[in-house]
């Protein structure tokens, strides 16, 4: 994906999330405006922008998508070189009930910290 797709997707995801009654949704569809909320942060972390994806991954209230979005939080941590945190995250997306290969891969291949 170019760089222009990336911007290009961050601000139609940025726009969801800033209209939530712009003809899109309705109050029932909170899950899509966290599904909105979880893909921006991975398209910021895309960009190479991971701090900047940490605040809007924190900044929402994950509810049913927690392990989604612990498992963003452990890629944007591991992005920022903070191991420790991204295996707290991970182990946080597998007791919120994810156990997909990718995520048990992510959690053997982080390096070992003291």
């Amino acid at each position: 994906m170019s760089d222009n797709d990336l911007d290009e997707a961050e601000n139609s995801l940025q726009w969801i999330i800033d209209n939530p009654r712009g003809g899109l949704f309705t109050d029932d569809d909170e899950g899509l405006m966290l599904a909105a909320g979880l893909r921006l942060g991975r398209v910021v972390l895309a960009k190479g922008e991971a701090e900047r994806a940490l605040i809007i991954v924190n900044n929402l209230d994950p509810k049913a998508f927690e392990a989604g979005f612990a498992e963003l939080r452990g890629d944007i941590y591991v992005g920022m070189d903070r191991f420790l945190d991204a295996r707290d995250s991970y182990v946080a997306a597998q007791q919120a009930g994810s156990n997909s290969d990718s995520l048990r891969m992510k959690l053997d291949e982080l390096p070992d910290e003291s």
